[in-house]
């Protein structure tokens, strides 16, 4: 089973391979509240864990049902950022308006990248009941990056 560190690890990886990077200054733990995220997922979800690596800044909002989400963001370069995505495989744009600094990512991990104002958001949602269908998930992503994003 592949978890989910090691998937935002290998895509982080790729993108700090084109990037000059150092420690991040935006707090994912501040880009959106747990009532937001119950707002969008529809179950009840527990306060914020922040873990930092650096150069990458966590966060974790664990949910019931084994709803759970995760959010990084990393200081890049809007060309480095774009770099990186071309060396993710499946990486698609996405089709929201949400503009072309965000990616989806297929393949089995489901995360969802966006880049605004020198900072990499990565997104990824889990739903360990697999009752969420790859297009819900998509959808509920887009919504949290667009709070995310407002915040920025």
């Amino acid at each position: 089973m592949i978890s989910i560190a090691s998937i935002v690890s290998g895509t982080a990886l790729a993108l700090a391979a084109v990037s000059n990077f150092g420690w991040t200054t935006v707090d994912p733990c501040k880009l959106i509240t747990s009532a937001e995220v119950q707002g969008v997922l529809g179950v009840a979800i527990g306060a914020p864990e922040a873990k930092d690596t650096d150069p990458w800044r966590n966060c974790t909002f664990k949910g019931t049902g084994g709803h759970n989400l995760f959010l990084t963001t990393q200081d890049m370069e809007q060309a480095d950022f774009e770099r990186g995505m071309k060396l993710v495989k499946h990486g698609l744009p996405v089709g929201s308006g949400m503009g072309t600094d965000a990616y989806t990512q297929y393949g089995g991990s489901g995360n969802l990248f966006v880049w605004k104002k020198g900072t990499v958001l990565t997104i990824h949602l889990e739903d360990q009941s697999g009752n969420t269908s790859p297009e819900e998930r998509e959808a509920n992503q887009e919504k949290i990056a667009k709070i995310a994003l407002s915040r920025l």
